[in-house]
């Protein structure tokens, strides 16, 4: 018997592959946290992935907001959790510019929102979700 693989068989088994082939990529490290560079890396990745929304990436339902933020890290070599948590670690200036910048950015899912953890949780791991009032706490401290 000869048997000849259908075209649907041969684009399932690419489609398998290059799944296990993202799930295999191990995640970045923490973006450095007050690095001119690695800002300036971040807005190229976040000005290319907004080319294809349907609207502003801040205008974005707040789940595609964090998808897309997730996404903008990856594509610039980053992980957004590690990111996030080196923001809180206590080992950075608030009061710097770029710290700042980094911030505003990892704190761009829920941008808009109303501060309420029934809304948050929605949003961030229990892990994130203290980390993100880490921060909010350390940033109207700063003020």
């Amino acid at each position: 018997m000869n048997w000849k693989p259908s075209f649907s068989v041969f684009v399932m088994m690419a489609m398998a592959f290059t799944l296990l082939a993202a799930c295999s990529q191990t995640a970045g490290p923490a973006a450095p946290i007050g690095d001119r560079a690695t800002l300036e890396r971040l807005a190229q990745s976040y000005e290319k992935l907004s080319v294809g929304l349907p609207m502003a990436a801040d205008r974005l339902p707040e789940k595609e907001r964090k998808d897309f933020t997730v996404r903008v890290f990856q594509d610039a070599g980053y992980d957004y959790g590690k990111t996030l948590q080196e923001l809180v670690s206590g080992r950075h200036d608030v009061h710097d510019k770029l710290v700042r910048d980094m911030a505003e950015l990892v704190n761009l899912p829920h941008r808009y929102l109303k501060w309420d953890d029934r809304v948050l949780t929605r949003l961030y791991s229990n892990e994130e979700l203290d980390a993100i009032k880490r921060l909010h706490r350390m940033l109207n401290t700063a003020q």
